[in-house]
């Protein structure tokens, strides 16, 4: 027996690729929005302070890290955060329009 995923509207069956993007999603929401919306935000804030932390560790006297870098990062992280959030909803769309077919 085996399961696909088809497109009712179109009856195309998709790629292998779209495949293991569905699976993988699958996956992925069972621990939740809002867990997966912290775990990526929260990989991407630690590497943007290890970044920080780099340029200040190699060109301290170059690049100054003032008080308006703080509100410009805490700016990006709650775009980041809109952005998982709008990423969670396409998927989420994506993976209802998908319908499970055994063949």
């Amino acid at each position: 027996m085996n399961s696909l995923f088809s497109n009712d509207e179109t009856n195309s069956r998709s790629s292998e690729k779209h495949l293991k993007k569905l699976s993988r999603w699958e996956k992925d929401r069972t621990n939740g929005k809002w867990f997966w919306i912290f775990r990526r935000t929260s990989i991407w804030f630690v590497s943007l302070l290890m970044l920080f932390s780099l340029i200040d560790y190699f060109a301290p006297v170059e690049i100054d890290f003032s008080g308006m870098h703080l509100f410009s990062v805490l700016f990006m992280i709650g775009g980041f955060v809109l952005d998982s959030h709008t990423d969670w909803s396409q998927m989420e769309e994506i993976y209802q329009s998908a319908s499970l077919t055994n063949d």
